[in-house]
């Protein structure tokens, strides 16, 4: 819940309601209006409008007005009295396509409220498939509801309403998960990895070590070569084979492309030349320090994404995942876990984000592999609980691909500390 009106919404509806089966809605109303922001408010929260049945349908022609629509949502216009809700709200309930219901009555003149209320509790009570009323009425008319216990979750206005079907569902769906304990643990050389790591006794690693910690874990890397001077480069590049990416070390530069610390595509040793002279003097202009250089041979193709690990001194560690490169702090479309995950708590993750269909490739794009990503995941589970001196972890960008053997981890950030 992120408000605590939405909080004391939900727990209403957690209350008075059964757990549903699924998240298919149906929606009663004597009003349009109202029923087509419940419409809304419910497609927007990931809620499917139900598709009712035939029999249900011709049921409720038998006894609606003709002006009446029995399609979802049922309008049984302003006319419609407890009888009507009942037998409509009877019907509704007995369709099998239908998972939870949302009953709304805007109050017409001369009518009581009260009796429509009570007619829906007769109805919703003893039902499997959770119902809520949206009452829109006067101000009289909730503070002789308010005590009251033996009528379904009332609501002033639809959208309360379908927020918290919607996390009725999200909690009964998350119920119905098979149980499954912590994913099986891999075989790597931890001994290495905590040697690599006390060469730190508290900072950042050198960028070297921490992608080579990441292949001691099974994580793909490129390759990459720390150097010094520009000699050192053209040397390296040469063994690395063009073109090469390089970026500039320096230890208080966090976003190399801010103040122009990388050049990619670099395709030969002039251009390197040059490339090293200029990431110097930008850099430099930007009030830091090059300590040296990283060297990469290019990797084409594949999205961005990022893992990262953040440790809190009482929480422990946290996990994410999301969309990455220069962008991932305007997107923000990440998702969080915390370790130990399961299976399937990695893959909620990865298939959790809102960017998910460019991962499953779009426009003629092949998808990327997102096992891979999935066991990423968990690879990094557990090296934040076999070494709890990683205070922080950022893999940016990861370079995810169709298939396993041309993805892989381009830049990786791993501070330690004190256990």
């Amino acid at each position: 819940a992120n408000t605590i009106d939405e909080l004391f919404g939900v727990v209403r509806a957690l209350d008075r309601c059964p757990l549903p089966t699924g998240n298919r809605v149906g929606i009663l109303t004597n009003a349009g209006g109202p029923a087509i922001m419940a419409t809304d408010a419910c497609v927007n929260l990931g809620l499917e409008m139900a598709e009712y049945s035939q029999a249900t349908r011709d049921t409720l022609q038998s006894f609606l007005p003709a002006e009446a629509s029995v399609g979802n949502p049922v309008d049984m216009i302003a006319s419609a009295d407890e009888t009507s809700y009942a037998r409509a709200l009877t019907a509704i309930l007995a369709d099998d396509g239908v998972d939870l219901v949302i009953v709304v009555n805007v109050t017409p003149l001369l009518s009581n409220p009260i009796d429509i209320l009570d007619s829906v509790a007769a109805t919703a009570r003893g039902a499997s498939k959770p119902v809520v009323a949206v009452m829109m009425a006067t101000e009289d008319f909730y503070e002789e509801v308010r005590a009251r216990d033996d009528v379904p979750p009332v609501y002033r206005f639809p959208e309360p309403a379908a927020r918290a079907l919607a996390q009725l569902s999200r909690y009964a769906a998350w119920r119905r998960r098979p149980e499954e304990s912590a994913a099986a643990p891999f075989e790597v050389d931890d001994e290495r990895v905590a040697a690599l790591l006390a060469e730190t006794a508290e900072g950042y690693l050198p960028p070297e070590s921490a992608l080579r910690v990441l292949e001691l874990y099974g994580i793909p890397t490129v390759a990459s070569r720390q150097v010094r001077t520009a000699p050192e480069a053209i040397a390296m590049a040469a063994e690395l084979g063009y073109p090469v990416v390089i970026k500039a070390l320096a230890p208080s530069l966090v976003h190399k492309s801010d103040v122009g610390a990388v050049r990619i595509d670099v395709r030969n040793a002039d251009e390197l030349a040059v490339a090293v002279r200029e990431i110097e003097a930008s850099v430099e202009a930007a009030g830091h320090r090059v300590e040296g250089f990283l060297m990469q041979h290019l990797v084409r193709g594949g999205h961005e994404v990022i893992f990262g690990v953040s440790t809190d001194p009482r929480f422990g560690p946290l996990l994410m995942f999301g969309l990455g490169g220069k962008y991932v702090e305007v997107f923000r479309d990440v998702r969080f876990g915390v370790p130990p995950l399961t299976t399937i708590e990695a893959a909620e993750m990865v298939r959790g984000i809102r960017g998910l269909p460019l991962l499953e490739g779009v426009r003629g794009e092949a998808g990327a592999d997102l096992a891979l990503l999935e066991e990423i995941l968990l690879r990094l589970s557990q090296l934040v609980q076999r070494h709890p001196s990683i205070q922080e972890l950022d893999l940016n960008p990861f370079l995810a691909a169709p298939g396993r053997d041309n993805a892989r981890a381009v830049d990786a950030r791993i501070r330690v500390g004190g256990e």
